[in-house]
Order: C-alpha cells, then sequence, then structure tokens
C-alpha cells in the first residue's frame, strides 16, 4: 500500500504541474481530469489502508486504473505448502 500509495502522490503531482504549465485541446484536457478523479479517489483509499482492488470503480475508472499497474489493484494468491495429513 505504501509504494502504490508514493506512486500515487508522485502521479498527482506531475498530472497537476503538467496543467499549470500549458494548455491542451479539450479531449485531452477532459481525459487528464478524469485521470486524475481516480487518482485523486484511489489515493484516498489508500490512506485508508485498504487495497485498490476492494474498491468498486466504474467502467472508466477501471480503464485508467489498469494502465497505472498498481501493485494492490493486482488479485492475490496464497500458495500453502502441506501434507495430505495436515490438509
Amino acid at each position: 500500500i505504501k509504494k502504490d500509495l508514493e506512486q500515487m502522490d508522485k502521479r498527482i503531482a506531475r498530472i497537476i504541474g503538467k496543467n499549470q504549465q500549458r494548455r491542451l485541446d479539450p479531449v485531452r484536457e477532459k481525459e487528464r481530469f478524469e485521470l486524475l478523479q481516480v487518482l485523486r479517489k484511489a489515493r484516498l483509499w489508500l490512506l485508508r489502508g485498504r487495497c485498490l482492488r476492494h474498491c468498486e470503480w466504474t467502467p472508466a475508472e477501471a480503464s485508467h486504473l489498469n494502465k497505472l499497474q498498481m501493485w494492490t489493484s493486482k488479485p492475490v494468491l496464497y500458495a500453502v505448502n502441506t501434507t495430505k495429513e495436515e490438509y
């Protein structure tokens, strides 16, 4: 969670910095605004100590989130070594 939170902070700062540097065409500006909203929502979720995979996302939000490749958005598989007697 900590690593994803660090990445969120960096991405948010980068997007805000780019918005202040120059104006983009309306389509790209809208896309950047939507991404910023998703990042802020994800950041709040991570600050609560929760994994991103447990949050409910709209299809558009999920599309933005999938591009980010965050650790806590990936599924988890637990592997346990046991013998037949322990099972």
